[in-house]
């Protein structure tokens, strides 16, 4: 905002601040300018008055206090100085009596006026309490000495502390942002357990103590699934609601955001598991060197006998039979299978089981055959979700399974 005014002897008062609102200790700035049209002048000056500053705290050419700081942080050449005047401190009236001051003032002094002079005195203002931050700014040149000064405004919308026509800023300074808080409401675990093909509801509620609260963002593994933006408000539910198709573990992720872009998020960790058990089979052929082993067509691992050899040689040579033999080093005839369960902890109320329906087939835990798994029993518990196993037929015969 600038305001000119222009009475004989012709020169300017013009002001400009950079915001005409911020938070508790967000610094603005606010530039003074003071032009001489034409004429000259014996002094000229700017002053800046703080009523919300009511402290002491004035030091060289800033002030610090509970309440807000102030910086010159820069001024013309020809000011010739730039005075703070803390509370307390002496100051003239605009009617020649003297008073103390009851807040911080800011004044600069030019002593060599000429004509086209022109000088501008730069504040940084930073509040540090909430509500109305107020400035008071007024101008004068005198001529000759002091003993005829003009002043600016001539009729300004307030006084100052000493009693001068001054212009008036106000400055809203709002509580610091505070970022919004995310928090899970059902469900409150962080930990979800489903079954595949089920769904489940997730509802968070955001809040914000500056009721800025303003959108929700929901993802899910880290990829966008859906928001909302709404009007600044201090509290907000939301929810979604999703089926899990495929196992696995799934991250859903909650955002709440404020108006300020400062968001806070809540999430929940999903392990996703077939509701029924599912095996996964994977059969090799007996290797027979050079050959290495291949698996098996899956419309042919459930015929009976397929692939099961009638295992009559003698691979370590040792004079035995090897569907005779107890450990066979070098064995080659014996079928591979790899056996898979999703998911691979059983779940509540199921074993999984290992069986054999034809006592003739003989399950081992090593390829070499000394390792027993299924041998003169005909079932054993299997609950660590993956396993490996050789299988024969030591004595051939009809072909099952």
């Amino acid at each position: 905002m600038t305001v000119t005014q222009t009475p004989a002897p012709s020169w300017t008062l013009q002001w400009d601040q950079s915001v005409s609102a911020v938070e508790v200790n967000q610094s603005f700035t606010l530039d003074v300018h003071i032009s001489n049209l034409n004429g000259a002048g014996d002094h000229g000056g700017i002053s800046v008055s703080f009523p919300s500053l009511d402290q002491t705290g004035a030091s060289s050419n800033s002030f610090s206090s509970s309440k807000g700081n102030v910086v010159a942080e820069s001024y013309s050449t020809g000011l010739s100085r730039v005075q703070l005047y803390d509370a307390g401190d002496t100051l003239n009236t605009s009617s020649g009596s003297q008073i103390s001051a009851n807040h911080l003032l800011v004044e600069t002094d030019d002593a060599s006026w000429s004509s086209s002079s022109d000088r501008t005195l730069r504040l940084r203002i930073t509040p540090k309490v909430e509500g109305n931050f107020t400035v008071k700014i007024r101008g004068w040149v005198c001529l000759p000495a002091y003993s005829n000064c003009f002043q600016r405004p001539q009729s300004g919308a307030t006084t100052d502390q000493q009693g001068w026509q001054s212009d008036l800023i106000t400055i809203t300074v709002y509580p610091s942002n505070t970022a919004p808080t995310a928090s899970r409401m059902s469900p409150s675990s962080g930990n979800v357990s489903l079954g595949t093909g089920d769904s489940q509801t997730f509802t968070a509620q955001g809040s914000d103590s500056n009721s800025n609260l303003s959108g929700v963002v929901w993802r899910v593994n880290g990829a966008f699934d859906s928001g909302l933006n709404f009007g600044a408000t201090s509290s907000r539910q939301g929810s979604i609601d999703r089926t899990f198709t495929s196992s696995g573990t799934y991250t859903v992720q909650v955002t709440f955001s404020d108006t300020d872009g400062a968001s806070d998020s809540a999430s929940w960790t999903v392990n996703v598991s077939h509701s029924i058990p599912i095996l996964n089979l994977t059969a090799h052929s007996p290797q027979t060197i050079p050959f290495e082993p291949r698996p098996i067509e899956e419309n042919v691992e459930g015929v009976h006998g397929a692939g099961i050899r009638i295992n009559g040689d003698d691979d370590n040579n040792n004079g035995v039979p090897d569907r005779e033999d107890d450990f066979v080093s070098g064995e080659d005839d014996l079928i591979m299978v790899s056996l898979t369960l999703d998911p691979p902890a059983p779940p509540a109320g199921i074993e999984y089981v290992l069986k054999r329906s034809n006592n003739r087939i003989k399950v081992w835990g090593k390829s070499s055959k000394d390792s027993r798994i299924l041998d003169s029993n005909n079932e054993t518990v299997w609950n660590n979700g993956s396993i490996t196993i050789w299988v024969e037929n030591p004595r051939g015969g009809k072909r099952q399974p």
